[in-house]
């Protein structure tokens, strides 16, 4: 049960950073939304595959250092 809540939890927060760098990539978006709004919703998206990237870094690690 902990693997599928971990694959769940990760899915959703690779969707949600996925989405946000997708919409401050859009040359729309730059129209649509402030500057600030833009900065921070970059931020969250750069911030969760940072993340995601660090815990799978460290789960390799621990991994492998059992073999």
């Amino acid at each position: 049960m902990d693997l599928v809540f971990g694959f769940i939890f990760m899915a959703i927060g690779l969707y949600g950073g996925f989405r946000a760098f997708v919409i401050t990539r859009n040359p729309e978006a730059k129209k649509r939304y402030p500057k600030t709004t833009l900065k921070a919703i970059t931020f969250f998206a750069y911030f969760i595959f940072i993340s995601y990237a660090l815990i799978i870094i460290v789960e390799g690690i621990k991994y492998l250092s059992q073999l």
